[in-house]
């Protein structure tokens, strides 16, 4: 059989075999006649060390006993690679008997034998063969026994030993001896009696052999592993030695371990690793063999070193190669080692020495870095900026670092530090938790190497924690002055903090600190965090590596806050609100519970088990991010300006009986917030899903202004999922001094594909008749008064804050904000769908006014559509001007980014009053006002007997103007059915902005398409016997009328074009048209005062344009 141990890191530990039966699968009972099929399976190991498995291999044997139909029988198996395999053999005696219990073993012996309950005549060889990453076929002893040998799960009796060796020899054998001549090989039998089989070991072979069947490369940058079978139940109590042998019939290398080791069933040990080293006698062979390049060297005899002596490491080696010296006796003279040019190659990039020595040693390697083993008197050291590393079990009395960082894994007396590196305290293993935490002269404490776990039993440190491998810290108070209590680095690091504290004293400082190295993954168990620096966050994962895959952070049962004590969800006290809003220092940081920014790969985050982050501007944060953040929140809190808020795309948030909680404490870049924010600040911010099932969603808005308003959820960005479920319930706190006043709890933009479903379950709670969303369709009467933003602007979210506009400026109040000079703008956040229901439009009263001069009813500020809809527009009622806004005046007044769809402006046919101005954009447009990028679709006005009515403007006036020049550009008029008296235009009635020192104004890349116009109930001027003289070519004469516009002076039309089915209609029976010397069609129907086309002055056709009249 052949065992692959795989496994993900260089720990020294124990790993256990253990026993999973589970893992067996079950196969029909075996044939009394013929071979037996049995299925045999061996645990795939994870207990101490993820991705080990034991795997068959083809061929492998074992034996079985049940009864005299299986005495020693042997099973084998074709399969292999896997951990669960099918064998087959025959019985020794088919007709024999079963006994109800069976027994097995692994490898297969011809001379095994049963006695009772104890399988005897089996053996561990003495010389075993080396084997790629594993150990030898049919070597290590398994056993397992039970009443149904169908399925067999065996368990490893033995131990597995392996050496990791580095160098450039090429290895024959090694052998193994214990140093105080242990049997290692030979004899045992296997126990039955217990629970689990068990090996008694009686050989008494005291050296173990591995051979080689071709020579092993060593290699100087990756360790080749040595595997080693032994009995269990060996005690090393003196150590164990190993003898390494090469093809170069040099002396073997003999490498010592003196510490105890005991082995032990279902185990493997992993000791510590090792360079092969060519043996010298003398500093001058040292010099010579390092000289080559060698991989290291031993100094056997000290008889040479009688006065100070020089080791020269020269630029002899390859590129990434290592070297080591190790002096095996006592040195009671000075020792340098220097590094010295000897050719074009380059110094080793690591030196290892080991030695004991009284007297001084001086390290003179400035770009190397160094290892030293054993125990000094004095050293002084001159290394790289990578370090002077002190071992462990290493003893230094004084060390004085005049270059380069240090290491300490072991003892160090006195340190006097000359230069200007690092101190770093490093700790690996449980025994080195005391010394850490007494050893406060160093910088930061570093953990680079798996540790397992490492309990501190409720100490405290002052330093930085370092952690480059994976590790469990339990019971530690983190307190660093200036630093990020704890820094993650390193590939694939799982750290698990449990029962720690973490203090972030400092601004800017994060307790978990994630900032290099790929696939993070950090626990908080029962742990607490308090920032009480400013703009401090609890954990951050910024992580670029490109070769990052997943990262994982977890809350369990953790606490994370910026306040020394908790405070939960009530309302804040004015102190409390005070110092939380001082701990906003930097707009650019915020505090921020966890962080995630510009990382490599998914980001996983889990709250769960009562964990609570709070006090926090962000409870979590994901950063203009394009991975996917995956975020689960079950039986949690997160309390701050905003629960979430989210920069990321495709991101997943599931909340589980949970609360999230938003203020208005603290000030930001927006007054108006939400508890959870899936905002729109980055381009990349988009398809994101948000899940709450069964939670409670808060919002406080004190202090309450008229600029600071706290929603439940704000869906600034595209394409977002929102899925409110079961219970959830959705409440904005309010009390005596500050009622509740918010409408709906929900914010979002319903242009932009963002879907909300809302259970029936689903409640609200706060201002009387609050609903979860805006309400965008409007009842014909409901009016609310939308929230100011912070410059005095106004979001309009509802179709009833759109009617509080228009009655505000109707009833005389022009929402002018006098501390800017200048009126409210207002925004169109949401398509409003205005139902059909009377609409009075902006601007508008039942008066008779003058087109000049500054009117009670008019709007004067900025109308920003921001590209939504409004539809279903009906301006059934009596008024001067009618349209979506009824006049506009002043040299503020624009609108922008609109477009009205399904426009209904019927009058009645019996008006009386002559002369108003309908279009169902603006009736009556100032000669200030600019209009952009606003398009009608499907209008209808029936205004018989009425004049200068058009598609998107009835009039552009002749008003005094105090802007140079104005502006209608990238605007449209799709399919309008336009009656009315005369002066009709599929885009404007009628245009006369008078000419002011600059200039005309300008329609520009403006077009309309199918336009419908029907003159009705006209006034003509040839009626008039006062006028019939005039006009002896038709005796009537009407303003005309024309698909672009009816009556023009004073404009310059640019790029503007006429397309679709475009007719023109009498119903009177008149001649509808000026004469020929008047009319320029499709764009003018009569041609007043001066006019261009595209640059060019206007002339009348000499006769009007066939196909668009008729009588």
């Amino acid at each position: 059989m052949k065992r692959f141990v795989q496994f993900l890191g260089a720990a020294t530990l124990l790993l256990s075999f253990t026993q999973c039966s589970e893992d067996a699968t079950t196969d029909s009972a075996p044939s009394v006649q013929g071979s037996v099929k049995l299925t045999a399976s061996i645990n795939e190991t994870r207990t101490e060390l993820s991705g080990n498995d034991v795997l068959w291999k083809s061929n492998d044997r074992l034996g079985l006993f049940c009864g005299t139909k299986f005495v020693n029988a042997p099973f084998t198996t074709a399969a292999g690679g896997t951990t669960s395999a099918d064998f087959t053999g025959d019985p020794t005696d088919p007709s024999g008997s079963e006994a109800e219990v069976f027994y097995a073993y692994y490898p297969y012996s011809a001379h095994a034998v049963l006695e009772g309950s104890v399988v005897s005549g089996l053996s561990i060889p003495a010389v075993q063969t080396f084997a790629t990453k594993s150990f030898a076929t049919e070597l290590c002893p398994m056993a397992t026994s039970g009443a149904d040998y169908s399925r067999l799960a065996f368990r490893t009796i033995g131990t597995v030993l392996k050496f990791q060796v580095t160098g450039q020899k090429n290895v024959t054998k090694i052998e193994l001896t214990g140093n105080d001549g242990e049997a290692l090989a030979g004899d045992y039998t296997i126990d039955f009696v217990g629970e689990t089989p068990e090996m008694k070991f009686s050989g008494t072979e005291t050296t173990l052999t591995l051979t080689c069947s071709e020579p092993v490369a060593l290699n100087d940058a990756s360790a080749t592993e040595f595997y080693f079978v032994l009995p269990a139940g060996i005690e090393f109590t003196k150590g164990i030695t190993v003898k390494v042998y090469t093809d170069d019939n040099a002396e073997p290398m003999v490498k010592e371990y003196a510490s105890p080791l005991t082995t032990r069933p279902n185990k493997l040990v992993t000791v510590k690793a090792f360079t092969y080293s060519v043996p010298v006698t003398s500093i001058e062979e040292a010099n010579e063999a390092l000289s080559k390049g060698t991989s290291g060297v031993t100094i056997t005899s000290t008889t040479d070193l009688t006065a100070p002596s020089t080791l020269e490491i020269p630029n002899a080696f390859g590129h990434g190669t290592s070297t080591s010296v190790e002096i095996e006796q006592p040195v009671s003279t000075d020792l340098t080692i220097s590094e010295k040019t000897t050719s074009d190659k380059e110094l080793p990039e690591t030196l290892s020495v080991e030695m004991e020595t009284t007297a001084s040693l001086i390290v003179d390697t400035p770009n190397l870095t160094v290892s030293l083993e054993g125990t000094y008197t004095t050293v002084e050291a001159t290394t790289a900026e990578n370090t002077l590393i002190v071992a462990k079990n290493t003893v230094i009395e004084t060390l004085t670092v005049k270059k380069g960082n240090v290491k300490i894994y072991g003892t160090v007396g006195e340190i006097v530090n000359e230069g200007t590196g690092k101190i770093i305290r490093c700790i690996d293993a449980q025994d080195e938790v005391e010394r850490t935490l007494a050893d406060t002269r160093c910088d930061h404490i570093l953990i680079e190497k798996p540790a397992g776990t490492l309990d501190f039993g409720g100490g405290t440190t002052t330093k930085q924690v370092c952690v480059e491998a994976s590790v469990t810290i339990a019971n530690l108070i983190v307190s660093p002055e200036k630093e990020h209590p704890v820094m993650v680095s390193g590939d694939n690091v799982k750290l698990t903090l449990d029962g720690v504290k973490l203090v972030c004293n400092a601004a800017k400082t994060y307790a978990v600190n994630c900032l290099d190295g790929a696939n993070p993954d950090v626990t908080l168990s029962n742990s607490e965090i308090i920032a009480l620096g400013t703009d401090c966050r609890a954990v951050s994962v910024v992580n670029t590596r490109a070769t990052s895959d997943t990262s994982y952070i977890t809350f369990d049962n953790t606490q994370a806050r910026t306040s020394q004590t908790a405070i939960g969800n009530r309302e804040y006290t004015a102190d409390e609100i005070k110092y939380f809003t001082s701990r906003v220092a930097d707009g650019n940081y915020y505090p921020r519970g966890i962080s995630v920014g510009s990382t490599g790969g998914k980001v996983n985050i889990a709250l769960r088990n009562n964990s609570c982050i709070e006090g926090f501007f962000y409870g979590i944060n994901i950063a203009g991010i394009t991975e996917p953040v995956d975020v689960a929140i079950d039986d949690s809190r997160l309390d701050g300006r905003a629960a979430l808020n989210v920069h990321g795309q495709k991101c997943i948030f599931r909340v589980n009986r949970s609360t999230l909680v938003g203020r208005n404490y603290f000030g930001g870049p927006t007054e108006d917030f939400a508890t959870v924010v899936l905002d729109r600040a980055v381009a990349t911010s988009h398809s994101n899903t948000v899940t709450v099932a069964d939670s409670e969603i808060y919002s406080y808005n004190k202090p309450q202004t008229a600029t600071n308003h706290q929603y439940s959820i704000d869906i600034r960005s595209l394409h977002n999922t929102v899925e409110l479920k079961g219970s959830t319930r959705l409440i904005e706190v309010g009390s005596t001094e500050y009622p509740a006043r918010l409408n709906f709890m929900v914010c979002y933009d319903n242009s932009t594909d963002n879907v909300i479903n809302v259970d029936p379950g689903v409640t609200v709670s706060g201002k009387e008749g609050a609903k979860v969303l805006p309400a965008t369709v409007w009842d014909g009467s409901s009016v609310y008064a939308p929230a100011a933003d912070a410059d005095g602007d106004y979001p309009i979210y509802e179709a009833a804050e759109l009617k509080w506009i228009a009655d505000q400026i109707n009833s005389g109040n022009y929402l002018y904000l006098e501390a800017k000079g200048r009126y409210a703008q207002v925004y169109l956040m949401n398509d409003i769908d205005l139902n059909n229901k009377p609409w009075t439009p902006m601007g508008c009263q039942n008066h008779s006014y003058t087109l000049s001069g500054v009117d009670k009813c008019a709007f004067y500020g900025e109308f920003h559509g921001t590209g939504h809809t409004v539809s279903n527009l009906n301006v059934d009622i009596v008024a001067d001007a009618k349209g979506f806004i009824g006049k506009t005046l002043g040299k503020e007044a624009s609108i922008k980014e609109l477009t009205l769809k399904n426009v209904a402006i019927p009058l009645n046919d019996d008006a009386e009053i002559q002369g108003k101005w309908v279009g169902a954009l603006v009736g009556c447009m100032g000669g200030d006002t600019n209009v952009s990028d606003c398009h009608v679709e499907n209008v209808t006005i029936h205004a018989p007997g009425m004049y200068r009515i058009g598609g998107l403007v009835g009039v552009w006036t002749n008003t005094s103007r105090q802007n140079a020049t104005a502006t209608v550009e990238n605007c449209s008029v799709k399919d309008a059915t336009l009656t009315a008296g005369y002066a009709i235009g599929g885009f404007m009635g009628t245009i006369q902005p008078q000419k002011p020192a600059a200039g005309y104004n300008t329609i520009r890349n403006c077009s309309v398409e199918n336009i419908s116009i029907t003159h009705k109930d006209q006034y003509c001027w040839g009626d008039d016997p006062n006028y019939a003289a005039y006009y002896p070519e038709t005796g009537h004469y009407c303003y005309s009328s024309a698909p672009f516009a009816g009556d023009v002076n004073n404009v310059n039309l640019e790029k503007c074009t006429v397309g679709g089915s475009c007719t023109i209609a009498d119903a009177d029976g008149h001649n509808t048209y000026m004469s020929a010397t008047w009319t320029k069609l499709p764009y003018m129907g009569e041609v007043g005062g001066n006019a261009c086309i595209d640059g060019v002055k206007v002339s009348a056709d000499p006769t009007p344009a066939e196909g668009y009249f008729t009588k």
